[in-house]
C-alpha cells in the first residue's frame, strides 16, 4: 500500500495501522520504514525524468490483504485515530502509502 502526506506525523516501525475501505473495509497490520521509489515520469516538454516518490510499508502476519483495489483513497490511521497518510496503491505482498 502507498500513502502520502502523513497528517500527524509517521507512526514507528512496527506499530499498528488500520484503514477502512470500500473493497476489504476495515483492515490493519504494521507500519515498516518509508521507502524511496524512482519511477519514470514525463517533464512539460513530454522528456522522460526520474520521478522520486516516498513510500511507506505496511505489512504483517494477516493472511488477508490490507487493500484491494476500490480501497485508494481511504485514510490510514493509528489506534488513537490520527490519520497518517492515504492510500494511493499497493502490491501483491506488501503495501505501501
Amino acid at each position: 500500500m502507498r500513502f502520502h502526506n502523513a497528517l500527524h506525523g509517521n507512526p514507528k516501525q512496527g506499530e499498528t495501522v488500520y484503514k477502512s475501505g470500500r473493497s476489504t473495509g476495515l483492515t490493519e497490520d504494521r507500519y515498516g520504514l518509508p521507502a524511496v521509489i524512482i519511477t519514470r515520469g514525463l517533464d512539460i516538454h513530454g522528456n522522460e525524468v526520474p520521478v522520486a516518490t516516498f513510500e511507506h510499508i505496511v505489512y504483517g502476519p494477516s493472511n488477508k490483504p490490507f487493500a484491494n483495489p476500490g480501497d485508494s483513497g481511504a485514510f490510514v490511521y493509528t489506534k488513537d485515530a490520527k490519520v497518517v497518510g492515504l492510500l494511493v496503491g499497493g502490491a501483491e505482498r506488501v503495501n505501501a502509502f
